[in-house]
C-alpha cells in the first residue's frame, strides 16, 4: 500500500503495531523529501542522505511514541534538523580539538628535539600498520587537509564512515605510542608527512 493523505492514518497505525511493510511506505514517502531539506543547508548529498536515513531508523525505533500519522512529517524533519545540527557542532569540536593539539605540539617540540624524533618514527610507523582504507582515510585528511566531506565525495563513502575511520585511526596511533596524544598531532602536520610520505 503506497502511503499518501487518504490512507495514512491506515498505514501509520500498522507501522506502531511493527508492520514492516507499512514502514517501508512511510520510508518512501518522506526520504527524498527529508533529503532536499537537508540539502537547504549543505551541498553534501551523501551528508543529506545519511542524515534522511538516520531519521527515518529513528522513526521505526520511536514509532510507539507517535500519536497519530499529522505528526509524522513534523517528527520526522525537527530529527533531521537536529542530526544536521549535531554534525556540525560534532564536526566543529573535533576541528578545535586538532587546533589545540598542534598549539600544544610546539611547545613539546621546542623542549627535546631527539626525543621528538623518536616519537615521531613510533608514529610512522603506526600509520604505515594501519588498516589500507583506514589509513587512506587518514592521510587524505591530516596530509592533504581535505575535510570530512571532501573525503566522501572523493571516495565515495558517507562523511560518517570518515569520522568513524578518522577516530580508529587516532585509537590504534594512541595503543601505538601508549597514549601520546599531543605527538600524534605533531606527526600531522604536513611539513612531517612531507618527510615520510
Amino acid at each position: 500500500m503506497i502511503y499518501n493523505k487518504k490512507n495514512r492514518e491506515v498505514i501509520f497505525q500498522k507501522m506502531v503495531k511493527g508492520d514492516e511493510t507499512s514502514y517501508q511506505s512511510v520510508y518512501y514517502y518522506f526520504y527524498e523529501s527529508l533529503c532536499v531539506y537537508i540539502l537547504n543547508y549543505t551541498s553534501n548529498r551523501a551528508l543529506a542522505e545519511d542524515i534522511a536515513q538516520e531519521s527515518l531508523l529513528k522513526l521505526w525505533i520511536k514509532r510507539e511514541t507517535l500519536k497519530s500519522a499529522s505528526s509524522l512529517r513534523s517528527f520526522l524533519f525537527r530529527t533531521a534538523y537536529h542530526k544536521f545540527i549535531d554534525y556540525c557542532r560534532n564536526e566543529k569540536k573535533i576541528n578545535e580539538e586538532l587546533e589545540n593539539f598542534r598549539r600544544e605540539s610546539l611547545n613539546e617540540l621546542l623542549d627535546d628535539n631527539s626525543e621528538f624524533k623518536s616519537k615521531l618514527e613510533r608514529i610512522r610507523q603506526g600509520i604505515e600498520s594501519l588498516p589500507p582504507k583506514c589509513k587512506e582515510i587518514f592521510i587524505l585528511s591530516k596530509k592533504q587537509g581535505l575535510s570530512y566531506n571532501e573525503i566522501a565525495t572523493r571516495l565515495d563513502i558517507t562523511p560518517k564512515t570518515v569520522e568513524n575511520q578518522i577516530g580508529k585511526a587516532f585509537k590504534l596511533l594512541r595503543e601505538k605510542v601508549k597514549n601520546e596524544m599531543v605527538t600524534i598531532m605533531i606527526f600531522i602536520q604536513k611539513r612531517i608527512f612531507r618527510m615520510n610520505y
